[in-house]
This record gives C-alpha cells, sequence and structure tokens, in this order.
C-alpha cells in the first residue's frame, strides 16, 4: 500500500503503530527478593507514580526521536488514566485506537528490584484486559508502515496479526514470558510471521518452549519473514543476529543504575526508530543501547529525550540532549 492510499484512509501515514498493556508504576529497590514469610529492607523508592507499561515506553520512545506513532491499548477513566492520555497527546502519540474504559482502574504496577538486578513485579490489570475497538484499530493500522506489538491480551495480538498480514505490514516483537498472553499456539504464530523479535535471556527460553526452537539461530532460520533477532543481555550488551551472521553490541555506559524499568523497551524503541529510518541493524543497536542507558540512569521508563530526528539517527546524548 503506498502513502497516498493511506492518506485516503483518513490521517497522517504513520511510521508505526504499537499495541499492548498500559501501566502506571510504583518502583522500589530493595535489599533482596524475598523468600516467602521473610522481610527484605526497602533502601530507595521512587517518589509517586511513573508512567510505564511496555508498548506505551515504546511508542512514546519512538515519538520522542521523531517518527510518527499510533498507540493500541487500554487506560481507565480515572484520574492516572486521564493524566496519560493528556500526556501521550503531549507527546504526538496518536491515541485515535486507545481505549478509555469507563468504570475500569488504569493497569497498575509494583516494581521490586535487588541490587544484583533481579527484579519482581505484581500486575493489577484494570482495564488492561479490554481488547479495544477492532475498527479504529484497523483504521490505525491501515495508516502504518509497521506494527510493533509489546505484552497485550492473545485475542487482541491475534487480531492485529490478522490485519498486518492483510494489510502487508512488517511485524517487530517484544515478547515477554506471559503465558497467559502468548500461550504456545501464538507463540509459534509470532515466529513464523514477524520480521523482527526482541527477547532476553528468560524471553528466549520462554519462546524455545512453545516453539522446540533451541535458540535464536534456529528462531532466525525457522521465520520465514524473521530478518533480525535481537538477543538482550543485560549488563554484557546486546547480541544481534542477522541472515548472514551475527555481532555483539556493548552496553552504553551508564554513570549508576539506579532503576531497570523500562530499559530493555527503551533500546526496542532506539532500535525501531533507526531501523525504519533506514539504519543497519548495527547502528540501530547502538542507538537502541544509548537509550537503555538513559533509561537506567533514572527512576521510571520514560525519561530520556533524544536530541536526533529521523532520517538519520545517532545514540542520544550526542550533543549533550
Amino acid at each position: 500500500m503506498n502513502e497516498t492510499d493511506k492518506e485516503r484512509r483518513g490521517g497522517e501515514p504513520l511510521d508505526a503503530v504499537c499495541a499492548g498493556y498500559a501501566s502506571v508504576d510504583r518502583i522500589c529497590r530493595v535489599s533482596h527478593l524475598p523468600a516467602p514469610g521473610t522481610t527484605a529492607i526497602v533502601l530507595s523508592e521512587g517518589g509517586g507514580l511513573y508512567r510505564g507499561g511496555c508498548a506505551f515506553n515504546i511508542a512514546v520512545g519512538m515519538a520522542a526521536h521523531g517518527l510518527t506513532v499510533g498507540l493500541v491499548g487500554a487506560l481507565g477513566d480515572d484520574a492516572p488514566g486521564r493524566a496519560y492520555l493528556r500526556w501521550l497527546a503531549r507527546n504526538r502519540v496518536d491515541t485515535s485506537a486507545l481505549s478509555v474504559v469507563r468504570g475500569a482502574r488504569t493497569p497498575h504496577s509494583h516494581l521490586y528490584y535487588a541490587p544484583d538486578g533481579t527484579g519482581m513485579c505484581y500486575y493489577r490489570p484494570g482495564a488492561s484486559a479490554y481488547e479495544g475497538d477492532p475498527a479504529s484499530q484497523s483504521a490505525l493500522l491501515a495508516r502504518a508502515r509497521w506494527l510493533v506489538l509489546g505484552v497485550a491480551p492473545a485475542g487482541l495480538t491475534a487480531r492485529l496479526l490478522d490485519e498486518a498480514t492483510r494489510l502487508g505490514l512488517p511485524v517487530a516483537w517484544s515478547a515477554k514470558a506471559d503465558p497467559q498472553a502468548y500461550p504456545p499456539h501464538l507463540v509459534r504464530r509470532l515466529v513464523a510471521c514477524c520480521r523482527i523479535i526482541f527477547l532476553n535471556r528468560n524471553e528466549l527460553d520462554f519462546v524455545a518452549g512453545a516453539t522446540g526452537l533451541p535458540g535464536p539461530e534456529a528462531m532466525l532460520a525457522a521465520g520465514s519473514q524473521m530478518q533480525v533477532v535481537v538477543l538482550t543481555l543485560g549488563a554484557e550488551g546486546s547480541r544481534v543476529l542477522v541472515r548472514d551472521g551475527s555481532f555483539h553490541v556493548p552496553p552504553a555506559p551508564v554513570r549508576e543504575v539506579v532503576d531497570p524499568t523500562g530499559s530493555g523497551d527503551a533500546y526496542v524503541a532506539g532500535f525501531m526508530s533507526a531501523y525504519i529510518c533506514g539504519a543497519p541493524p548495527s547502528e540501530a543497536a547502538r542507538i537502541g543501547a544509548a537509550c537503555a542507558a538513559r533509561v537506567l540512569g533514572s527512576f521510571g521508563s520514560q525519561p530520556y529525550r533524544p536530541a536526533r530526528t529521523h532520517p538519520r539517527l545517532q545514540p542520544p546524548g550526542a550533543e549533550g540532549g
């Protein structure tokens, strides 16, 4: 579908549509993750609530790079949800297919991180189970160049994949080890139809268990549409696999790791922004690493503001931004 066709379908052409759960986060750093019946000490906590949710983080990050981005998801019709909606609009995210569910609470996460980097999340779903309006979602996707999937209700993910297939949209998937959102048959479908997959070690094991594929090389070979598999490795950086080989990208320097919340989403946002604008995977991965580093340095998942916009992007902060 060309740009003229998309304009006829109503609205500005979009570089990407991101889809998935929202979250409003409370974040604590703790002495350790306690066993049942034991106590851990709170070392520090972020003041107040932070806007989060994987797809929401990715959408805001891509918009901060200057791309045009739409969002599919659900918020509650409460004060945090209304504030989040206004904030998305200020950050130039298209919310025409975002549902505000009357009488529902905006999803909340309580996040706890130990000094060794391990974490625990308690999620209150609220409005997140609502799959939204298919007509508005289809209209949004008809304007898009890419579909970027975060964790979402399984039915919504399947429906968006159907629509992306009909429209011929390439799909990127930021995987999560969530068996409710991703039953085995849906994981196998995602591997078969995605152009790019992002996952960490735990998510790699989860996808391998659902597909029987032993590692990222096998996933790349098995996916008929697959061009890139990105394995994020925390403090070790990331490994990027493409059809003709693989390479390692070191992490960008961080003065102090304050909070890992959303660092993986920032990597995806930076990578996809650069890749959509024509950067090769090696350059896109370096930009993703730089975005992740900026998120690691403060509480909350959406603090960075990249200085560069497309068509060519550089790691945020290259000019002190």
